[in-house]
């Protein structure tokens, strides 16, 4: 008889569904991976976008093994990072194949790199590396310019399976207290 080992449980319809669902829990920034042309883009949207160095600045984002948007950022060596903001979901949707091109998704270009206008921010990126890992692979980007949005909007938030507006920030705590930012007082039961 087989002795059951972490291997196996982690391969089971259930581990794999509570595995999704909880990880869906963890709040995180939307953003669209582009690569290619202003007339023909390749685009993905993604929530696994990580800073990973400051020296150099390096980030990193996952992506399906089969996706044609990572192909595509291979293949051309660039792409950018467009972080964005709450008036945005409609190109988040489309990158994600969920809509139609969005009226508002304004795509500007310059040298090798094209990016989506009115942004979070949008980071231009050479690829440093890839990686294979599981079903995706991890492609590493430096950092090669900035496109800042001066007007400051706030990011879209994708979290349990929605879209989220990050709200009202926080009244700084006192003490290293949370209280300011819970509903309820800390310790509250």
């Amino acid at each position: 008889m087989k002795t059951p080992n972490a291997d196996d449980a982690c391969r089971s319809t259930a581990s794999l569904a509570l595995y999704r669902e909880t990880m869906g829990r963890l709040a995180g920034g939307i953003s669209v991976i582009l690569s290619g042309t202003a007339s023909t883009p390749r685009g993905m949207t993604v929530n696994s976008l990580v800073s990973v160095s400051l020296d150099p600045l390096l980030l990193l984002f996952c992506a399906r093994r089969e996706s044609v948007t990572a192909r595509t950022v291979i293949e051309t060596g660039v792409f950018s990072v467009n972080i964005l903001s709450e008036q945005q979901m409609s190109a988040s949707r489309y990158f994600s194949g969920y809509c139609d091109a969005p009226s508002t998704c304004e795509i500007a270009g310059m040298r090798d790199h094209i990016w989506i206008k009115e942004t979070v921010g949008s980071i231009l990126c050479s690829v440093e590396t890839a990686h294979r890992a599981g079903d995706h692979d991890i492609i590493i980007g430096r950092v090669r310019d900035i496109i800042d949005n001066p007007s400051r909007p706030l990011p879209l938030i994708y979290h349990d399976g929605r879209y989220r507006s990050l709200g009202p920030a926080c009244a700084e705590p006192d003490h290293g207290s949370l209280s300011a930012c819970l509903p309820l007082a800390v310790g509250a039961a």
